[in-house]
């Protein structure tokens, strides 16, 4: 029941919706509206019958799940107009169901997003706040404080401090900076939809979109979700889901076979902050292709004794190419897969598939076909019954009205009227849908915000792993990158397991057998204040690499709120509580370079002192066991594709303690 608002920091709730496809409009399409006012003027405009007659045998070739009374009744009435003929309409109401193979199974009960040939998981329900050197931000600013950052606007009247008096903005430089940028973030063309990604570049087929995205997994979070509260004793038969904090995840999270986790935990779903995450889906008009992660623990293994083994996501490589050549000013569509919209039909409505618009694009060519044939015969007989505007129109509404019986996402892939019509012929009925979704550079300028100003690589920084590397050069001030924030509870990152022994420690009956082991990894990559609940979830490309700079090292960053129009500033005023309970996004924040960034130099935060404690604290308790020195990533040995040793075989040659066996067994396989 979570509205699926992914995306939705403009002031909308997400609902992936072309023009024609809005609820409202919905609600009215769908109902019949008399024939009687469209037949009568349409019999008396035609000398031949020959135009219906195609027409109806058009419209019987269209394959339709289920024939209904109203589309069969609404054919009958038509075939009235070609009475003065002895042709008969085969298969009216009979037609079988011609669907395009989809054998993926591509969702479970939770909606995630799946690659195209993996098994859904099922859903379930910290470093502290950077401050940058010059204290523009601090913790307290998450929890509402009445002094926040400066915005942009604010800055441009009073600029900071470290700004030389007098000094020149060098607009023209900056403007030169501005139009380098090949990716940008900006409202979707897609209505409702917040928050999109578009190419300011040509991209050719195949080509990589952006660098790398890395991949976070999460482990069962539905089950430690309910261990939870069953250990709080909270009752989940009595569970008001106004007050419960929102669980936005599972409206972002991908297939754990994506991401080469599948065999992590019983139930694994992965978050893919950049691209993943960020760009919208339209199934009529994917052009990026998602391409499986690798597993990279960035030379940082258990086995090498490093404090920094598991504090940071192993899976990476993610990639998203193009999967047709992406123009300038484009919007990026990935392919969610079409189960993902089934799941939420009942609040977003029926949504076409790409068979649709391809079954509407066949008859938007075949009608105009069909009425050029016509304007042919016409000059040939020149007998003056050229097809009128008004009787093409009429035409096109009995088709898109009635002749399409229960056939919805059809319905709602074809343009309302003739004129419609005739555009979404020339460009497509996709396309015709979502008409913005070409932008000029300078509206992404002034709209947008730039996302490939930063890169991942491996960092500079001890036992750190990989970091956020500067694409170009930044100058003071200037802004690095913008992040959208998902914000979450804190609780709903711990881990927690039965103790069958009955020692668990709950908290009355219900919690005495439920121990808690620890914390999602997610958790080291969120933003937030130790006595608050609430936790921040930065997902934009590289952002989730910007590193925190270490003792003795100045930050060339810092955070602030972001002045964009996506960005809900009114929930900074809130109690935790109430933003917990917003089921979209609505937060941005935006690194600012805080002095001059060279290319390639490595993106530095401040993490606060608070986290630099906790680290020097984890380093110096850090031992490394002989389990770690065998350490072998069971995904590696998976990767080998070497055989299974038997347990006789495991006697002279075990596997590491770390890794099991298991048979995987198909549901359907049958002992013959």
């Amino acid at each position: 029941g979570i509205w699926p608002c992914h995306r939705a920091i403009a002031p909308s709730p997400h609902l992936p919706l072309s023009p024609a496809m809005t609820p409202e409009r919905y609600t009215r399409s769908v109902r019949l509206r008399p024939r009687s006012r469209r037949i009568a003027p349409l019999h008396r405009s035609y000398a031949s019958a020959a135009f219906v007659v195609h027409l109806l045998l058009l419209i019987a070739s269209v394959p339709s799940c289920a024939s209904s009374s109203a589309s069969a009744s609404a054919l009958a009435s038509a075939s009235a107009l070609a009475s003065a003929t002895a042709t008969t309409v085969p298969g009216v109401g009979q037609d079988e169901c011609v669907v395009p193979s989809n054998d993926r199974d591509d969702v479970d009960e939770s909606g995630s997003r799946v690659d195209d040939d993996a098994a859904a998981d099922d859903d379930s329900p910290p470093p502290l706040l950077s401050n940058n050197n010059n204290g523009r931000v601090s913790a307290s600013e998450l929890n509402g404080a009445e002094e926040v950052v400066r915005t942009e606007a604010e800055r441009r009247k009073e600029p900071y401090p470290n700004k030389e008096e007098g000094e020149d903005d060098d607009d023209d430089d900056d403007d030169e900076e501005e139009e380098e940028c090949g990716l940008y973030m900006a409202q979707s063309s897609i209505p409702n939809s917040g928050l999109g990604m578009y190419s300011n570049t040509n991209i050719t087929e195949g080509s990589n979109l952006f660098y790398d995205d890395i991949v976070i997994a999460g482990y069962e979070y539905h089950v430690n979700r309910k261990l939870h509260r069953l250990k709080y004793g909270v009752d989940l038969e009595d569970d008001d889901d106004d007050q419960q904090p929102a669980w936005i995840m599972a409206s972002y999270a991908w297939s754990a076979a994506y991401s080469n986790g599948n065999y992590d935990a019983d139930y694994t779903e992965a978050s893919i902050p950049g691209t993943g995450m960020l760009a919208n889906s339209f199934l009529g008009l994917v052009n990026a292709l998602k391409r499986r992660a690798e597993t990279d623990d960035a030379g940082l293994s258990r086995r090498t004794g490093s404090p920094g083994a598991g504090a940071f996501s192993h899976h990476h490589g993610n990639r998203f190419v193009a999967g047709d050549s992406i123009v300038e000013g484009q919007e990026i569509f990935i392919d969610y897969g079409r189960s993902w919209f089934e799941y939420r039909e009942e609040i977003m409505g029926p949504i076409p598939f790409d068979e649709e618009y391809d079954m509407a694009d066949m008859l938007l060519r075949k009608f105009f076909e069909l009425e050029r044939a016509n304007v042919d015969d016409d000059d040939d007989d020149d007998d003056g019954t050229s097809l009128s505007p008004d009787v093409l129109g009429g035409l096109w509404e009995l088709i898109r009205e009635d002749l399409l019986g229960d056939r919805v996402r059809l319905h709602m892939a074809l343009p309302r009227n003739l004129e419609g019509a005739r555009q979404a012929h020339q460009t497509g009925s996709a396309a015709h849908s979502v008409p913005g979704m070409m932008r000029t550079p300078q509206w992404l300028r002034e709209n947008g915000a730039c996302l490939d100003n930063i890169r991942p690589g491996l960092s500079n920084i001890p036992h750190a792993g990989r970091g956020a590397f500067a694409t170009r050069r930044l100058k003071e001030g200037r802004i690095v990158t913008s992040a959208p924030m998902m914000h979450m509870h804190r609780d709903s990152l711990r881990m927690y397991r039965r103790d069958e022994s009955g020692t668990g420690g709950g908290n009355g009956d219900k919690g005495e057998s439920i121990r808690y082991t620890g914390d999602q990894l997610l958790l080291n990559y969120c933003y937030g204040h130790p006595n608050s609940s609430v936790l921040l979830f930065p997902y934009a490309p590289a952002v989730n690499f910007v590193n925190g700079a270490p003792e003795g090292t100045q930050p060339n960053a810092f955070l602030r709120w972001s002045d964009m129009s996506y960005h809900r500033s009114e929930w900074l005023d809130m109690s935790a509580g109430e933003v917990l309970t917003k089921d979209h996004t609505g937060l941005i924040l935006e690194f600012v370079a805080s002095r001059d960034i060279q290319e390639g130099e490595e993106i530095l935060i401040d993490y606060g002192d608070g986290w630099r404690d906790e680290w020097d604290r984890h380093s110096e308790g850090w031992n490394v066991s002989d389990d770690d020195r065998n350490y072998v990533s069971a995904s590696v040995l998976n990767d080998m594709d070497a055989p299974v040793l038997t347990a006789r075989e495991q006697k002279d040659e075990p596997y590491p303690s770390n890794v099991m066996t298991a048979c995987l067994v198909p549901e359907d396989y049958e002992q013959g």
